[in-house]
């Protein structure tokens, strides 16, 4: 199976939240969310919460998000202006990734959270 990035959305909580990530699985999709806050303090934290511009509507989030996965493939991105910016390291396939809205994502999650593996 070839990993691939499928989608990605946002959270927001207040001044804090995730960014969404969707990979492909071998039963159901792999669900990984990226902690984000608006809070001074994170821009040069080596807490596991990342910098957040605050904009709801193009948010950026500081420093890039690195995964690699049990089978040594691995996603590097940055999210800028709402918009993924896949770097040159990443090793799994990011060809056609799209963005999810909150209808799209809670239509997702009611599915997901329903499937077992």
């Amino acid at each position: 199976m070839i990993r691939k990035l499928l989608y990605y959305t946002f959270e927001f909580d207040g001044d804090s939240g995730n960014v969404v990530y969707i990979f492909n699985g071998i039963e159901r999709a792999n669900v990984v969310r990226q902690r984000f806050s608006n809070d001074d303090k994170y821009k040069s934290s080596i807490e596991n919460v990342w910098y957040w511009n605050g904009n709801k509507e193009k948010p950026s989030i500081q420093p890039s998000f690195r995964m690699v996965f049990p089978d040594y493939t691995m996603i590097h991105l940055f999210v800028l202006d709402g918009k993924l910016d896949i770097l040159s390291d990443t090793t799994i396939d990011t060809s056609n990734y799209r963005y999810l809205n909150e209808e799209e994502f809670k239509s997702f999650n009611d599915v997901y959270n329903k499937t077992s593996i």
